[in-house]
């Protein structure tokens, strides 16, 4: 397993032995079940657990996250990663995670576009 950061946009993997465990979510992956939510409070161990918020506000989740204060984020290419660079609608699902305002994150996830527009 792997240690899944704070901060980290993930997904439950369904079937195999690994059924129902977290892994990191990326929008290469074209379906609407690639997102479950946001890691919160701290890192989660492989074999752990810990808390994961699916929507509304996550307070003070933008400091120290790289991400810009009142814009659009999207879930990256880079599993785990989210990001506010919109990802190519072409190549990849584009999922609208949410949107900061000041140091928070709000939560709304929707798949907004489906690989090819």
């Amino acid at each position: 397993g792997v240690t899944i950061p704070i901060f980290s946009a993930v997904r439950l993997i369904k079937g195999g032995a690994n059924d129902g465990k977290l892994a990191l979510a990326d929008s290469d992956a074209i379906n609407e079940d690639n997102f479950l939510g946001i890691t919160i409070n701290s890192s989660i161990a492989p074999g752990g657990s810990g808390p994961v918020v699916y929507g509304g506000k996550v307070a003070n989740a933008v400091q120290g996250q790289g991400l810009d204060s009142n814009t659009i984020i999207y879930m990256s290419t880079t599993p785990g990663v989210i990001t506010t660079t919109e990802p190519d609608f072409l190549t990849q699902a584009v999922f609208e995670i949410g949107f900061t305002k000041g140091d928070d994150l709000y939560l709304r996830p929707r798949l907004r576009s489906a690989f090819g527009g």
